[in-house]
């Protein structure tokens, strides 16, 4: 993410799946970028999730919402590109 924050007239995007989108600025020599991806149990997020059958019939619910709701928040891994 970008850690200098958004430059003065950026404009951020609105659109699903590029929202969440954290650097805006045009990439110089030399900057570095951070791959963060991750596992979240968000209480929310799962039972939006489990309520859809679709999803439901692939997900241990139990499981996710006793980690959602149990505190274990995620796992994160971070690596320079």
């Amino acid at each position: 993410h970008d850690v200098g924050g958004y430059p003065k007239g950026s404009i951020r995007a609105e659109r699903p799946g590029l929202r969440s989108l954290r650097n805006v600025r045009v990439l110089k020599e030399g900057m570095v970028l951070t791959n963060e991806p991750g596992c979240y149990f968000i209480e929310s997020e799962i039972e939006r999730a489990l309520a859809d059958d679709r999803m439901a019939q692939h997900m241990d619910a139990e499981k996710l919402l006793e980690l959602a709701r149990g505190g274990f928040g995620g796992v994160r891994l971070e690596d320079n590109l």
